[in-house]
């Protein structure tokens, strides 16, 4: 049978045309570098054995030096629309998300973004693989992102698309420079996302830190506090004596020193801070929410989460 090879060919910035012994076409694809050759190679002769594309689509490889690499194929449109397209394109996708991508990644933080520091790059890249890994679906607008792996697989498709249809020679350096812009930019909106939860999470982090200062310094008003946490939250000092909201309310406009503004719902926390207990136990009766989180970040070893039913008897009754 005729057969189509497409050539990838590891010589840099060489495009050269080329048409097969009784008219079949041939792809050369170049690259620049003979490692990406190597992995590349390997790649695809594990999909062809695996998938057994040799036997039932006529499809094969092989490598020839350190900077040659054959694809062959029977020339037959199904095949290479629904074999050796998809299978190259997988190829290439992997091999660039898991060779390319974090380089690039890192690349946008330093060059349009200017962070240098190491320890702030790694932050940010962990968050980007958490987005990535579909572990942070509540990030705002992280469902609209399109999908890395389609973008670069319907790019490596296209550009097959043309050499089954005429002759054509590109690099791989070529490939990656101009032909995975959409890819870029989608990389470039995962970046973004990423420095800004960064940059939240470190503002959350200093919001903490500075309450815990300022407890540090606060004079305990009341040792124990025992905290009702329903629609709203209801306070009673150590013998389970209601503290009315009057004399909460007090004690927070007669406080000498405050925190600032408390950029997180304020009925709960804003009490416990100007109160400064030494122990504070706290019932509820759902799982804990971000706020209750932030509450254990804050005060740490002082509260304590206790169920309702957990509530003495004589407090039953409010």
């Amino acid at each position: 049978m005729k057969k189509s090879l497409i050539f990838l060919l590891l010589q840099p910035y060489i495009c050269t045309r080329y048409v097969a012994e009784g008219g079949a076409l041939l792809i050369k694809v170049e690259f620049s570098n003979e490692h990406d050759c190597e992995a590349i190679y390997k790649c695809i002769t594990e999909h062809i054995e695996k998938g057994n594309y040799e036997t039932v689509f006529g499809i094969s490889a092989r490598k020839i030096g350190m900077h040659q690499l054959f694809v062959s194929f029977d020339k037959d449109e199904v095949t290479f629309k629904y074999a050796l397209q998809p299978m190259l394109a997988r190829v290439f996708r992997r091999y660039i998300l898991s060779q390319y991508e974090m380089k690039w990644f890192h690349q946008l933080l330093e060059n349009k973004f200017y962070f240098r520091d190491y320890d702030e790059k790694n932050a940010i890249a962990s968050i980007f693989f958490l987005i990535v890994d579909g572990k942070r679906t509540e990030l705002p607008n992280v469902k609209k992102l399109p999908s890395r792996e389609k973008l670069i697989e319907e790019s490596i498709q296209s550009l097959l698309m043309e050499g089954f249809q005429k002759e054509l020679a590109f690099s791989f350096d070529s490939f990656i420079k101009f032909r995975l812009k959409e890819y870029q930019e989608c990389l470039l909106a995962y970046a973004e996302l990423a420095i800004d939860e960064y940059k939240l999470e470190q503002d959350y982090q200093n919001f903490v830190a500075n309450l815990r200062l300022f407890l540090e310094r606060k004079k305990p008003i009341i040792d124990k506090l025992h905290v009702v946490y329903g629609s709203k939250p209801i306070f009673y000092d150590d013998d389970f004596r209601l503290i009315q909201e009057e004399k909460i309310t007090s004690f927070i406009k007669k406080s000498g020193f405050f925190p600032g503004n408390i950029p997180v719902e304020s009925t709960l926390l804003q009490p416990l801070l100007m109160l400064a207990p030494n122990q504070i136990f706290l019932y509820i009766d759902n799982e804990r929410s971000g706020l209750l989180y932030t509450l254990e970040n804050i005060f740490q070893e002082r509260i304590t989460f206790c169920k309702l039913t957990d509530l003495p008897n004589q407090s039953s009754s409010f």
